[in-house]
């Protein structure tokens, strides 16, 4: 089975001085055979910047970060 990753890095423009929690989901596309997935991305205070890597797998996608 082939996975099939997306890379990218999430920047966050407003103020870093408190925790922030970015909800997102991913919404399969075309004949894709995974169902998507919500999952939740923190910025800590200070962190302005985070790479995030998602591989499609089957049972849903997982998130590297």
């Amino acid at each position: 089975m082939k996975l099939d990753a997306i890379t990218g890095t999430i920047v966050r423009t407003e103020s870093v001085l408190a925790l922030v929690a970015v909800e997102y989901y991913i919404e399969p596309d075309g004949d894709a055979k995974f169902y998507g997935g919500t999952s939740v991305l923190y910025f800590s205070p200070g962190e302005a910047v985070r790479p995030l890597t998602v591989i499609a797998k089957d049972a849903g996608p997982q998130v590297i970060s």
